[in-house]
């Protein structure tokens, strides 16, 4: 199985979608290379300035998604909240434009970095994802919203029982089929657990609310520390916000040095991740049960973002799947023993 490429707008395409927008005079299109490598992104510098383009799949779910979006983006824009704004078409409509089974989004451009890796830029992303719940308390769509999550999930415990056929295929597994059975009973008993685990801290007794679903760096934006603008609302669902605080607690405080998971290390930057919890809920302290939760949480976000790609593809991102699923193994155990000591620590 050869390394995935990220997917690239093509030259047709791009003609086709920018003419449904009034932008004038084109001077400059380069591929933006962030975020999900299946959706394409593309900077557009024109006479009327600088947007960015974005392609994702469509279909009757999406669909729905997409006017969910729509109305968010509208509802957040009025709010204040950091998000670009969405470029309408030609004819003044949602800014949506849908071709040969795809959907197309064109935003103004934010300036702003990569997330730095700093507790400022980390505390920032804990305050923002506050204000996000905060605001999206008062949302009130006109279609249902998705109540389906990572925790307790039986798609994502089909993911791992068919994990072997298409991860097999992948020469780093070549000889190494039987621990890569093992791992993938380890990886479901842990999985199972950490579900468990969540139910007994109080998972389910807790409000569901609005979340982003998907609170990670590459979603964001960052400038001396601060956020610039939020993006990529595909995941929005109803959830107890501590689903999405968890998954932010995981994201923002992963370590990978370099390319090859073997050497990325087992422990969190468990300063990173009180940050993001202390920024969040600045006024009190976490007690032990709500960071009980909270690791449980992000045991279960770890599995169950590794699995889906990986069922479908063998790989994660450019990783070979059984690879990066053992560097998972490693930070579980890591998180199992020592995530709420850790978090639990003041400094």
């Amino acid at each position: 199985m050869t390394q995935q490429e990220r997917v690239k707008f093509r030259t047709k395409e791009l003609a086709i979608i920018l003419s449904h927008y009034d932008l004038g005079e084109i001077r400059e299109i380069h591929s933006f290379r962030r975020g999900n490598i299946h959706s394409p992104k593309s900077i557009i510098n024109c006479v009327k300035g600088k947007y960015l383009l974005k392609r994702h799949g469509g279909g009757r779910d999406n669909a729905q998604q997409t006017q969910l979006k729509m109305e968010l983006h509208q509802f957040l824009e009025k709010k204040g909240f950091c998000l670009p704004r969405l470029v309408p078409t030609r004819r003044g409509d949602t800014g949506v434009v849908e071709m040969e089974g795809n959907i197309y989004e064109l935003f103004d451009y934010v300036e702003g970095d990569s997330y730095d890796g700093s507790v400022e830029a980390t505390a920032a992303a804990g305050r923002c994802l506050r204000e996000l719940h905060e605001m999206l308390a008062d949302f009130r769509p006109s279609l249902s919203l998705s109540e389906q999550t990572y925790h307790n999930s039986e798609a994502v415990r089909r993911g791992l029982k068919r994990i072997f056929p298409g991860i097999s295929k992948h020469d780093s597994v070549m000889g190494m089929e039987p621990q890569l059975q093992v791992l993938r009973a380890e990886l479901s008993d842990a999985y199972n657990e950490a579900a468990e685990r969540a139910e007994q801290a109080g998972y389910s007794q807790l409000n569901s609310a609005i979340g982003h679903g998907d609170w990670h760096p590459g979603n964001m934006s960052f400038l001396n520390g601060k956020i610039t603008g939020v993006f990529d609302f595909d995941t929005i669902k109803k959830m107890p916000v501590y689903g999405d605080v968890a998954n932010g607690c995981l994201q923002f405080s992963l370590i990978a040095v370099g390319k090859d998971p073997v050497n990325w290390p087992d422990h969190m930057d468990t300063e990173r991740a009180r940050f993001f919890l202390r920024a969040y809920e600045p006024e009190t302290r976490w007690e032990r049960k709500s960071l009980e939760l909270i690791v449980s949480l992000m045991i279960e976000a770890m599995i169950a973002e590794a699995i889906g790609p990986i069922v479908a593809t063998g790989m994660f991102a450019h990783i070979p799947g059984f690879r990066f699923l053992r560097m998972i193994a490693r930070k579980i155990a890591w998180l199992e023993e020592n995530g709420v000591v850790q978090l639990e620590k003041e400094g």
